[in-house]
């Protein structure tokens, strides 16, 4: 459990009270003594030997492992799932942006069965290499879990936002995963002095500046899969995500021989994007054959203004700079 964490059923609570020079604390290091037993070259961990962490989901108790670590999803070219090292039921976690940490949230500790670790080839799935973790699930319930973090800054808006609800269970024949998050939330900024001297120590340029930044991004996002009594295999997955973002830097500037001047500098952004996918897999012939499928949209305008207010009253100057991109 990290500091200032409250730890409740199906729940994980903190807020953190921070002044303008507080630090982060040291994360909690996994620990060295929780051993696996062998079991048909694999590493077992049973859900069981976490207890004592009082772990919410099953990243928590990922991240104690020794020894163990979660690659980045990759971003080059594809479907970027072949880059990660975390299965869940023996399958690929699919998607390219829905990484394995987002995957492992959303699995709540009640559902999980055992963790194991083995070479790839252990579990037959093709395009992976090194050690790789399977996460042994049941969903015979309805399950959850959610966990918020506040924070209280001086001079610094509330941070009352960043949160995530995730719940899974069985619909129908399948499994399913459901997320509603705000993990991207931000409100952070400074302010102070800002001084330029040349090589004799002389001051050129005073700025003292107060600057903020305030961005959310809520995001909603679910997994289905299924087994056919035949072994095909169905997953599919789908998320939504609105972004929304500001800042501004305000500077009063003093130099020798210049006009006394503030200067202020804003940005706005918003817009939204989504992604869905959905892959099914099946026996042909003497092998199987995976059908992949992936969609992804965003569209985001972005607003930029620079300008100087001059303290005798003359004219403003400055620049503005919009764009709106659309992809997919």
């Amino acid at each position: 459990m990290r500091p200032n964490t409250i730890m409740i059923p199906l729940a994980s609570l903190a807020f953190v009270l921070a002044s303008p020079a507080s630090g982060q604390s040291n994360p909690v290091s996994p620990s060295s003594d929780l051993q696996p037993r062998a079991e048909n070259g694999r590493q077992i961990y049973d859900a069981s030997q976490f207890a004592r962490f009082a772990p919410q989901t099953a990243l928590d108790m990922v991240s104690e492992i020794p020894g163990f670590a979660i690659t980045a999803l990759s971003t080059d070219r594809g479907l970027g799932e072949a880059s990660q090292n975390v299965l869940i039921n023996g399958q690929r976690i699919t998607g390219k942006s829905n990484d394995a940490e987002t995957a492992l949230r959303r699995i709540p500790v009640s559902s999980i069965i055992r963790l194991e670790i083995a070479d790839a080839a252990t579990f037959n799935v093709s395009g992976i290499n090194g050690q790789i973790l399977n996460v042994v699930t049941k969903a015979d319930a309805l399950r959850g879990n959610f966990n918020w973090r506040g924070r209280v800054r001086g001079r610094i808006k509330p941070m009352f936002t960043n949160a995530e609800v995730n719940i899974s269970g069985k619909l129908g024949k399948g499994d399913f995963t459901l997320g509603l998050s705000n993990n991207n939330a931000l409100r952070a900024g400074g302010w102070g002095p800002d001084i330029t001297r040349n090589a004799n120590g002389d001051v050129l340029i005073t700025r003292d500046y107060f600057n903020y930044f305030d961005t959310d991004e809520p995001r909603l996002s679910g997994t289905y899969s299924v087994q056919s009594g035949g072994g095909s295999i169905f997953n599919a997955n789908a998320a939504f995500a609105i972004q929304r973002s500001r800042s501004r830097g305000t500077y009063d500037v003093s130099a020798p021989g210049r006009l006394p001047s503030t200067e202020i500098s804003t940005d706005r952004g918003s817009g939204w994007n989504f992604e869905g996918g959905a892959d099914y897999e099946f026996a042909l012939g003497g092998g199987r054959l995976k059908l992949v499928g992936f969609h992804r949209s965003e569209h985001s305008p972005t607003s930029g203004v620079f300008r100087t207010d001059f303290a005798n009253g003359d004219p403003s100057t400055g620049e503005r700079f919009d764009q709106v991109v659309d992809d997919g």
